[in-house]
């Protein structure tokens, strides 16, 4: 919290780019890389080539049962893997029972969107993160 109120001057909510910068700059990682998400498959490639994808997400789009309130405004997880029916296999820290959620492609996809500073009404993007 207390870097990310240096780097940014706030610690609530941070965009793709700004979480890219975090991770450079606090954990150290080798590289990061944002890519634009057109469709299922640009995400599939990604774990194919052995990339775990950070989301960037409108939480609530998510309709998460776990979630309280009915999901945040803006959330970020990670796309692990999808079975064959196209659902995603996730990390889901938004709640206790985040590990290996899964969600269905038409509700993870709607809900991919970055944070604009007032809503997560931004690009569909994803974040590599390479250590």
């Amino acid at each position: 919290v207390a870097r990310e109120m240096e780097m940014f001057g706030d610690y609530f909510h941070t965009s793709a780019t700004q979480t890219a910068a975090l991770a450079k700059d606090f954990f150290k990682v080798k590289s990061t890389r944002i890519f634009d998400i057109r469709n299922a498959d640009d995400i599939k490639r990604e774990l194919a080539a052995g990339h775990p994808v950070l989301i960037p997400a409108d939480g609530k789009l998510l309709k998460n049962p776990n979630f309280k309130n009915g999901g945040p405004i803006y959330h970020m997880l990670l796309i692990k893997g999808y079975l064959a029916d196209g659902r995603w296999i996730t990390n889901d820290p938004g709640t206790r029972l985040g590990k290996d959620y899964i969600y269905t492609n038409e509700v993870l996809m709607n809900a991919i969107h970055d944070w604009t500073g007032e809503a997560a009404d931004g690009a569909r993007v994803g974040l590599i993160v390479v250590p």
